[in-house]
């Protein structure tokens, strides 16, 4: 059994990573505190919720865990390892329980979901970044320096929210677009818009999964749960300055031209995308797509997660 230990707020990497854990594993992991946004009976209406609740939230059917007593059977050896799931908000957790001796040979694994590549001055300074010499530290946003004791994460999604048939193709771009390069693109100005869309998830998944292609680029971090809806969806990304990203930042396995058309200007796009129209490429490209989304859901991160870190409880 697995001790995952929460913070309340909304967190890709934390809740896709425990909801993967849920699908593998069941009641054999224990959130705790209850990660109460994740279940379906979270009192809070979604559209309060980041991103309007799409994808992650509320999604979680009820299961009898038990949540009791739970430094005691800590110590007790019930659990056979912990994960401490936002590692930048929980150091006096994790130092009171260093204190206290109960991580002294017991499995440990930190998730730092901070959208930063590298460490802010804080957290070199309070120490985090030391922290992956010592324990298994899962970073989705990783520089030069960090990637060689940082181990690599993603985001996930659902395996419940991937489409198993693509829809049919009417339009060519998702209507919801950020990238301020797409927009020289004649067929972006006239369709797209940069605010919310939708309302609902349903409505957003119906738009990504009737267009050719959706337009995504990095946010905050370049991790972002767009790419997976894109790519769940049946529908291949277009993907602002891809070539950019730094090896060691997710998402990791993308190719150009294969199950991706990156980007750099809005005439290179056009270029790309006249080609694959005119070399009838579009059939191949949403298959690797596809087969590249297979491979992000919740449930397979979390089998890559558990075979990182416990290989020989989970081979």
């Amino acid at each position: 059994m697995l001790l995952f230990l929460t913070t309340p707020e909304e967190d890709y990497l934390q809740d896709s990573l425990l909801l993967g854990l849920r699908a593998v594993l069941g009641a054999g992991v224990v959130d705790y505190p209850r990660k109460d946004l994740l279940y379906q009976d979270c009192p809070r209406p979604a559209e309060t919720l980041y991103g309007r609740g799409f994808t992650l939230w509320k999604t979680l059917p009820e299961i009898p865990i038990d949540r009791t007593r739970i430094e005691e059977r800590w110590q007790r050896g019930e659990f056979s390892g912990v994960v401490f799931a936002r590692i930048a908000h929980q150091l006096p957790w994790l130092r009171q329980w260093e204190r206290r001796g109960w991580l002294r040979g017991r499995p440990v694994a930190l998730l730092e979901s901070e959208d930063n590549a590298g460490f802010t001055k804080r957290q070199m300074w309070n120490g985090l970044w030391a922290l992956g010499l010592r324990f298994p530290l899962y970073k989705r946003e990783r520089d030069d320096f960090n990637r060689w004791f940082a181990r690599p994460i993603a985001f996930a999604i659902p395996d419940a929210k991937m489409r198993a048939v693509p829809l049919s193709k009417t339009q060519l771009f998702a209507k919801h677009v950020q990238c301020d390069e797409a927009y020289k693109l004649p067929a972006v100005a006239a369709h797209c818009q940069k605010r919310y869309a939708f309302a609902a998830e349903s409505a957003y998944y119906e738009d990504i999964g009737r267009s050719h292609y959706a337009i995504t680029m990095k946010k905050a971090g370049w991790d972002c749960m767009r790419h997976y809806e894109i790519a769940a969806n049946g529908t291949v990304m277009a993907f602002y300055q891809l070539a950019e990203k730094p090896v060691g930042c997710a998402p990791y396995g993308l190719k150009d031209m294969e199950n991706v058309v990156a980007f750099r200007t809005a005439a290179e796009l056009q270029i790309k995308l006249d080609y694959i129209a005119a070399h009838g490429l579009y059939p191949a490209l949403q298959h690797q797509t596809q087969a590249w989304a297979q491979r992000q859901s919740c449930g397979a991160r979390a089998r890559e997660f558990l075979q990182d870190w416990l290989p020989t409880l989970y081979p």
